[in-house]
């Protein structure tokens, strides 16, 4: 499995403020995904090819990027 978040997220997306944010999708088995939002940056490993960050609440804002990776 290549790195994939899952469909849910994309251009023009809508998180919700004030509550905690959770990404997921699928990487290689082992692989090293990490999410940057903002300041916030975490890391986790692809287990079974599935993966989960859960990120800290964010205020409002207008613009925002999402930077998924893996290695």
């Amino acid at each position: 499995m290549k790195l994939q978040p899952a469909l849910i997220f994309g251009e023009g997306m809508v998180l919700q403020r004030d509550k905690e944010i959770k990404i997921w999708g699928t990487a290689i088995n082992n692989d090293t995904v990490t999410v940057k939002l903002n300041d916030q940056c975490a890391s986790t490993i692809a287990e079974k090819g599935y993966w989960s960050i859960t990120l800290d609440p964010e205020k409002a804002c207008n613009k925002t990027s999402l930077e998924i990776s893996s290695q």
